[in-house]
């Protein structure tokens, strides 16, 4: 039996004719996730960037699973700024009843208690 591997962008769905191997599930990464979250959040790579004070370059690198992960405090504030569960964004799991915005609010005690520096 042939398997077609199905490929997800950020448009949907797209298949490509690559087989793939029967016992072979795609693993969700982080970036994938990363990604999927800045979609939901009707965000850009440049946009996160500025709100994370980084550059564009170190994002995108997160965002392709190139390099260092980020660090759970930016990992945070990216849930909050995109309105995923956390839970989801670090392991690609998410509770039942685990609410779907984790936190409203951005002032700069909620960044700082992220761990992330906050200029005043």
């Amino acid at each position: 039996m042939v398997l077609l591997r199905q490929t997800l962008t950020l448009d949907g769905l797209r298949t490509t004719l690559a087989p793939m191997d029967e016992m072979t599930v795609p693993e969700w990464t982080l970036g994938w996730r990363l990604q999927r979250a800045l979609h939901h959040a009707g965000m850009q790579t440049d946009q996160m960037a500025a709100e994370l004070g980084l550059s564009r370059g170190t994002v995108s690198r997160w965002l392709n699973d190139r390099g260092a992960p980020p660090k759970l405090g930016y990992i945070k504030v990216w849930a909050m700024r995109c309105g995923v569960p956390l839970e989801w964004l670090i392991t690609g799991e998410s509770s039942a009843n685990e609410p779907s915005l984790l936190y409203i609010s951005q002032t700069p005690s909620d960044l700082r208690e992220s761990g992330l520096e906050v200029a005043a």
